[in-house]
């Protein structure tokens, strides 16, 4: 009895770790593939959205949150994160042989909610100027699944850090060791995406002239890891990169 007692105890403490640890599982922390999940939709083509697509259609009667307003036009779900969240919270039904598919990638739970806020954080990044439209969309998604900040913060700060380092050995991993990329490339990266203000942008533009200077084509590679991450972001830190050369 004493035994069973000991044991019954030890499993009721465990049961109870629970609700602190989180739910998704260490190398869960990525972004989500988002042209993966959109041609399993269907509703992709030649790497363009088309938000004209039936399934859109389908998924925008589905949109009770208000999710169409956060960019774009404020009466269709005209982007891909638009669309992709409405159907992860709608949980849109699609045949059974691409289901599996989108839920490699958003698999329904924490670990797709999770991903969804990644996404739309590095959004916020790359976006500064709508940056309250995407706390709001993150704010939803956090109340609908029962996240924490705590958790929404550190899943996005391994997720953004995986993100920028798989790049960078593609872009740079011939000049610099892993632990050579995390230190000098990635981490002015990793800070600006988690905490995007002006001082650690500017850092991006440091970086990357610190490169060019070194060697054109370390900075060809730099260039090429912003544009994989995102055109937007890149086209404005190479055009300061080039105003900052000039008052040379």
């Amino acid at each position: 009895m004493i035994r069973t007692g000991i044991i019954a105890i030890f499993i009721i403490g465990v049961l109870l770790s629970c609700n602190y640890m989180p739910i998704y599982a260490a190398g869960d922390e990525r972004l989500p593939d988002v042209t993966k999940v959109l041609i399993a939709y269907g509703c992709i083509d030649k790497g363009q959205f088309r938000y004209g697509a039936p399934v859109v259609t389908k998924a925008r009667l589905l949109d009770e949150n208000d999710i169409l307003t956060i960019e774009g036009m404020k009466s269709s779900l005209d982007t891909p994160e638009e669309f992709i969240t409405v159907s992860y919270v709608a949980s849109l039904k699609v045949m059974q042989e691409v289901q599996g598919i989108i839920e490699e990638e958003l698999p329904q739970g924490k670990t797709g909610a999770l991903r969804l806020t990644s996404m739309w954080l590095k959004k916020q990044a790359e976006h500064i100027e709508n940056s309250a439209n995407y706390q709001k969309v993150v704010s939803i998604i956090k109340n609908i699944y029962g996240l924490n900040d705590d958790e929404i913060k550190d899943c996005f700060s391994k997720a953004i850090e995986n993100e920028v380092l798989r790049n960078a050995k593609d872009c740079l991993g011939k000049w610099y060791s892993v632990s050579q990329l995390k230190e000098n490339i990635c981490k002015p990266m990793i800070e600006y995406y988690i905490n995007p203000i002006q001082a650690n942008r500017d850092k991006l533009v440091k970086t990357g002239m610190s490169l060019m200077n070194e060697n054109m084509h370390k900075g060809e590679g730099y260039i090429t890891l912003l544009i994989k991450l995102n055109d937007t972001l890149a086209t404005d830190i190479i055009n300061k990169i080039h105003e900052a050369r000039l008052k040379k």
